[in-house]
Protein backbone atom coordinates (compact mmCIF):
# COMPACT_ATOMS: atom_id res chain seq x y z
CA UNK A 1 0.00 0.00 0.00
CA UNK A 2 1.31 3.43 -0.91
CA UNK A 3 0.44 6.83 0.42
CA UNK A 4 0.40 9.87 -1.81
CA UNK A 5 0.05 13.40 -0.51
CA UNK A 6 -2.31 15.19 -2.86
CA UNK A 7 -2.83 18.92 -2.68
CA UNK A 8 -4.54 20.86 -1.24
CA UNK A 9 -3.44 19.81 2.25
CA UNK A 10 -5.14 20.62 5.56
CA UNK A 11 -3.24 20.25 8.84
CA UNK A 12 -5.56 19.73 11.82
CA UNK A 13 -4.35 20.27 15.38
CA UNK A 14 -6.36 18.54 18.10
CA UNK A 15 -5.99 19.83 21.66
CA UNK A 16 -3.23 22.06 23.01
CA UNK A 17 -0.14 20.08 22.00
CA UNK A 18 -1.62 19.05 18.65
CA UNK A 19 -2.45 22.67 17.81
CA UNK A 20 1.11 23.82 18.60
CA UNK A 21 2.60 21.10 16.40
CA UNK A 22 0.08 21.71 13.61
CA UNK A 23 0.96 25.42 13.56
CA UNK A 24 4.63 24.59 13.04
CA UNK A 25 3.84 21.98 10.37
CA UNK A 26 1.52 24.39 8.56
CA UNK A 27 4.37 26.88 8.19
CA UNK A 28 6.79 24.23 6.93
CA UNK A 29 4.34 22.76 4.40
CA UNK A 30 2.69 26.02 3.42
CA UNK A 31 -0.67 24.33 4.02
CA UNK A 32 -3.90 25.50 5.60
CA UNK A 33 -4.69 24.58 9.18
CA UNK A 34 -7.67 23.96 11.43
CA UNK A 35 -7.56 24.01 15.24
CA UNK A 36 -10.05 21.95 17.22
CA UNK A 37 -10.20 21.87 21.01
CA UNK A 38 -12.59 21.88 23.92
CA UNK A 39 -10.36 24.38 25.74
CA UNK A 40 -11.00 27.96 24.58
CA UNK A 41 -7.46 29.08 25.38
CA UNK A 42 -6.07 26.61 22.80
CA UNK A 43 -7.87 28.18 19.86
CA UNK A 44 -8.16 31.53 18.14
CA UNK A 45 -11.04 33.02 16.21
CA UNK A 46 -9.54 32.19 12.80
CA UNK A 47 -9.71 28.62 11.40
CA UNK A 48 -10.77 27.02 14.63
CA UNK A 49 -13.64 25.04 16.10
CA UNK A 50 -14.42 25.15 19.80
CA UNK A 51 -16.02 21.97 21.11
CA UNK A 52 -18.28 23.24 23.87
CA UNK A 53 -18.85 20.97 26.84
CA UNK A 54 -21.30 23.52 28.21
CA UNK A 55 -20.91 24.13 31.93
CA UNK A 56 -18.95 20.97 32.74
CA UNK A 57 -15.67 22.06 34.36
CA UNK A 58 -13.64 18.85 34.02
CA UNK A 59 -15.24 16.93 31.13
CA UNK A 60 -14.50 13.29 30.44
CA UNK A 61 -13.10 12.04 27.14
CA UNK A 62 -16.49 10.51 26.37
CA UNK A 63 -18.30 13.81 26.92
CA UNK A 64 -15.84 15.72 24.72
CA UNK A 65 -16.22 13.07 21.99
CA UNK A 66 -20.02 13.27 22.20
CA UNK A 67 -19.96 17.06 21.94
CA UNK A 68 -17.57 16.79 18.97
CA UNK A 69 -19.98 14.41 17.23
CA UNK A 70 -22.62 17.15 17.51
CA UNK A 71 -20.28 19.42 15.52
CA UNK A 72 -19.19 16.78 12.99
CA UNK A 73 -20.98 18.55 10.12
CA UNK A 74 -19.04 21.75 10.84
CA UNK A 75 -15.76 19.80 10.93
CA UNK A 76 -16.66 17.99 7.69
CA UNK A 77 -17.49 21.30 6.02
CA UNK A 78 -14.02 22.68 6.86
CA UNK A 79 -12.34 19.53 5.49
CA UNK A 80 -14.38 19.14 2.30
CA UNK A 81 -12.19 21.17 -0.13
CA UNK A 82 -8.98 19.29 0.79
CA UNK A 83 -7.55 16.08 -0.70
CA UNK A 84 -5.10 15.28 2.11
CA UNK A 85 -5.62 15.77 5.84
CA UNK A 86 -2.80 15.61 8.38
CA UNK A 87 -3.87 15.19 12.01
CA UNK A 88 -1.64 16.16 14.92
CA UNK A 89 -2.91 14.95 18.31
CA UNK A 90 -1.71 14.22 21.82
CA UNK A 91 -3.45 11.00 22.82
CA UNK A 92 -2.36 11.46 26.43
CA UNK A 93 -4.55 14.56 26.68
CA UNK A 94 -8.32 14.58 26.89
CA UNK A 95 -8.95 16.70 23.79
CA UNK A 96 -6.61 14.74 21.53
CA UNK A 97 -7.85 11.35 22.71
CA UNK A 98 -11.48 12.41 22.36
CA UNK A 99 -11.26 14.20 19.02
CA UNK A 100 -8.85 12.01 17.01
CA UNK A 101 -11.37 9.19 16.40
CA UNK A 102 -14.10 11.67 15.42
CA UNK A 103 -11.93 13.55 12.93
CA UNK A 104 -10.46 10.31 11.53
CA UNK A 105 -13.96 8.95 10.99
CA UNK A 106 -15.00 12.08 9.10
CA UNK A 107 -11.91 11.73 6.89
CA UNK A 108 -12.86 8.13 6.13
CA UNK A 109 -16.44 9.14 5.25
CA UNK A 110 -15.10 11.80 2.87
CA UNK A 111 -12.50 9.43 1.39
CA UNK A 112 -9.58 11.73 2.25
CA UNK A 113 -5.91 10.81 2.24
CA UNK A 114 -5.17 10.82 5.97
CA UNK A 115 -1.83 10.98 7.75
CA UNK A 116 -1.95 10.99 11.56
CA UNK A 117 0.78 11.92 14.01
CA UNK A 118 0.01 10.92 17.60
CA UNK A 119 1.93 11.76 20.74
CA UNK A 120 1.48 9.12 23.41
Amino acid sequence: MTFEVKEPVLVIGLGGAGIKLASEMREVLGADSLKISQDKKDISEHNSIHISTKSIINPSVQLIRGCAMEQSEKIAEHMSPYETVIIMANLAGKSGAALAPVVSSICKEQNKNLLSFAIM
